[in-house]
């Protein structure tokens, strides 16, 4: 019986030996395994998601330029075009805000040596009371082209009214005279 039981003993020894040890030992390296390819896909992720940010940062940035680029009168379009636009401009910002315009003078373009911007100027000298200056300023400022005002004084007219002397700068793009 003894003989039974060294026997027994043997074979589960020799069991476990060649059989669940192996197992249990292949068992923890592939749980290390799956462990380096969790971190390996969670890094995929990390960088999937970190890729996407900069594509979200990138595409506002296009946007923006764009918006920015539409402030500008374009490089490919006629200058004295631009300057009768802005005069338009001036005109109908004045009608909507009565502010009457005495006279309107185009300035000579000129070219800014460190940047590839046009400035355009028109002096202009308008008449109204100062709320309807106000809103013609206003209107002007926040209106679809970026403009300056460059110079500007302001007198009394007649009665309530004052009378606006100012230059106004447009800004056009012109990459041929950029340094």
């Amino acid at each position: 019986m003894n003989d039974r039981i060294l026997l027994l003993l043997l074979v589960v020894t020799l069991w476990y030996v060649f059989g669940v040890k192996p197992h249990a030992e292949g068992l923890s390296a592939v749980k290390a395994r799956i462990a380096a390819v969790d971190l390996q896909i969670a890094a995929q992720r990390d960088l999937h998601a970190q890729q996407a940010a900069i594509e979200r940062r990138v595409n506002a940035a296009m946007q923006h330029a764009h918006h920015n680029r539409g402030l500008l009168f374009d490089e490919t379009s006629s200058t004295s075009l631009d300057m009768v636009t802005i005069q338009d401009t001036v005109k109908v910002l004045a009608k909507e805000t009565k502010v009457e315009v005495a006279s309107t003078t185009w300035g000579d373009p000129a070219h800014d040596p460190k940047n590839p911007i046009i400035r355009l100027p028109i002096t202009c000298i308008m008449r109204g009371t100062p709320a309807d200056i106000n809103a013609f300023l206003r209107q002007l400022l926040y209106g679809k082209r970026l403009v300056k005002i460059e110079r500007a004084t302001i007198s009394r007219n007649q009665g309530q009214q004052l009378q606006l002397n100012c230059t106004i700068v447009a800004f056009k793009l012109d990459r041929t005279h950029a340094s």
